[in-house]
């Protein structure tokens, strides 16, 4: 990125190596600078009358976006609240994609994604998002899973490894811009190990060198962890240059490289494709049926007429709501007699039997036709939902509740 000596938020040194005290002064430094940053971000200028236009606008639409969120999770709109997560990462790749290019900050993070690029794969992440949404109103929740999984995979993969490989061709004589540049200090910034939240310093060196008829100065895109530059002051170095970018430095002569670092920079991405490709190809060649629990607002899980449908493959069903006033053992026939109703009873062996609770209410799914029991759920366990356009669904066939 261009280096520039009066950015107050750089913080420009000719000291090629912190001592200890050194680091510790200006960890201690960035923290209170931080801390009254903080501070700032909730005291309201008195001036203008409080909120700006624009800050009211944001917030108007932030809570707007939460407004329809709660709304339609309440209303049990899953679909369309998915739809609208989605759509907002839609609206920001977009911004992202079309907005001027932001004034570069030197930060401590190592990538060096592009604004378009970034924008780009919002979008991609939106799109998937949204259209997964669209497509459960059209095939099992299971099938379009498994597949939005692996194309959400596909995209973080190929966007990983496709940004890697064009910093090394761009690092490349091919495709990068020769040069020669001298070191003429040092920019440092705090980075923080997000697991442990150990902090660190950062350093980058700032190169000056002649391109186009003039000279420039730009800090080197390698961020090298501690307070240490491998380059001194005054030193020369051969520079590889982007052509389209005449301040993004991709490569410095002399700068230790990792095999082991760049070797993963390429593979790793690669795991992410081949795993996002195998559920795509796993998902579109295979029928997924959607899982017999669908959670909700209550502690029970819900049995859905979809559910039953697969259950029953495709045959006329009727579901029922029984509460067991009797067990009797029969040692004739060695079975156990459950009664519900009147006089109703079903005849079952010790293992089924012992599910049974006297007292207790299940719901039976009976074949239409006959008086076999398809499947039982524990009345305390599960909730019926019977989908209102479900005689749609199965071609005028519904299901017969009798409760």
């Amino acid at each position: 990125m261009r280096f520039d000596p009066n950015d107050e938020k750089l913080f420009f040194s000719d000291i090629q190596e912190l001592s200890p005290e050194e680091r510790d002064g200006f960890l201690n430094y960035q923290r209170s600078k931080d801390l009254e940053m903080l501070k700032n971000s909730f005291t309201l200028k008195r001036s203008g009358g409080g909120f700006s236009p624009k800050t009211a606008v944001a917030l108007g639409i932030v809570a707007a976006v939460v407004a329809a969120f709660i709304i339609t999770w309440k209303l049990d709109m899953p679909r369309v609240t998915v739809g609208l997560f989605g759509g907002l990462w839609l609206l920001g790749g977009i911004y992202l994609f079309f907005s001027k290019k932001q004034r570069q900050v030197y930060t401590p993070n190592s990538a060096n994604m592009k604004q378009s690029t970034t924008g780009g794969f919002i979008f991609a992440i939106g799109l998937v998002i949204t259209g997964g949404a669209v497509l459960s109103n059209y095939f099992s929740l299971g099938k379009v899973s498994v597949v939005c999984g692996g194309a959400l995979f596909t995209v973080c993969g190929l966007l990983f490894f496709c940004s890697s490989a064009a910093d090394k061709l761009r690092s490349s004589a091919l495709i990068g811009e020769q040069t020669s540049g001298e070191c003429i200090g040092y920019v440092r910034g705090v980075g923080t190990n997000s697991e442990t939240s150990h902090t660190y310093v950062v350093t980058s060196a700032v190169f000056r060198y002649y391109r186009d008829g003039q000279w420039l100065e730009a800090i080197d895109s390698y961020h090298h962890i501690g307070g240490a530059s491998p380059f001194a002051v005054g030193q020369t170095v051969d520079l590889t240059i982007d052509r389209k970018d005449p301040y993004f430095i991709t490569s410095v002569g002399g700068r230790p490289k990792s095999k082991a670092g760049s070797f993963m920079e390429l593979v790793f991405p690669l795991i992410f494709v081949v795993v996002g490709v195998g559920l795509l190809w796993f998902g579109l060649t295979h029928e997924i049926s959607d899982s017999q629990v669908r959670t909700n607002n209550s502690s029970k899980a819900t049995i859905t007429d979809e559910a039953i449908e697969q259950k029953t493959g495709g045959q006329d069903w009727r579901a029922e709501l029984i509460t067991v006033t009797e067990k009797k053992y029969d040692s004739e026939s060695d079975l156990w007699y459950i009664y519900y109703g009147d006089d109703q009873f079903i005849m079952t062996s010790e293992d089924i039997a012992k599910d049974y609770q006297v007292g207790e209410s299940y719901y039976f799914i009976r074949y239409a036709d006959s008086e076999g029991i398809c499947a039982v759920y524990p009345e305390k366990s599960w909730n019926y939902d019977a989908s209102k356009d479900y005689e749609d669904l199965r071609g005028g066939k519904k299901s017969k509740n009798t409760f």
